[in-house]
């Protein structure tokens, strides 16, 4: 399935996104480079929330065009059988362990901050490096940049 998520992100050689030049994103289909340039400015994040996706994330995270992982630490608390315990040891285990993946193979992990205290840290949370723009050439060409996740 993830491989099916990225591959609807991208154009054409690298996906198999539909691809009308004639909209405005595109210039009316005045900007000849567009699909190219498209490709390569967007970032993909998949978003997992349960245990299959926890357990498929080795194969996930290596693969071709994937920027980050969106973590549902709440939900998550729920499918380890611990409801809303995001500072539990099993839900915290389970995000170190995509964190120490995704920093192998830069792709960080990212999720929202669920309690205040990690908000006021500054919202990267507890086990994420933070998910940076870098602009390589002129601005329309972002790509994401991870910096190393660690754990607190």
């Amino acid at each position: 399935m993830a491989q099916s998520v990225l591959r609807a992100a991208r154009f054409t050689p690298r996906g198999d996104r539909g691809a009308n030049p004639y909209v405005r994103a595109a210039g009316y289909g005045t900007t000849p480079d567009w699909l190219r340039a498209a490709n390569e400015s967007v970032v993909v994040m998949l978003m997992v929330e349960g245990t299959d996706g926890i357990a498929a994330m080795p194969g996930i995270v290596g693969l071709d065009g994937l920027d980050a992982v969106f973590l549902g630490p709440v939900d998550l608390s729920h499918a380890l059988g611990v409801p809303g315990q995001v500072d539990h040891p099993e839900v915290v285990s389970a995000l170190e362990k995509v964190a120490v993946l995704g920093a192998e193979h830069g792709v960080p992990p990212r999720f929202s901050p669920p309690t205040r205290k990690e908000r006021r840290r500054g919202g990267a949370g507890r086990t994420t490096g933070g998910l940076r723009r870098r602009h390589a050439g002129d601005r329309s060409r972002a790509h994401a940049v991870a910096t190393a996740a660690q754990a607190r």
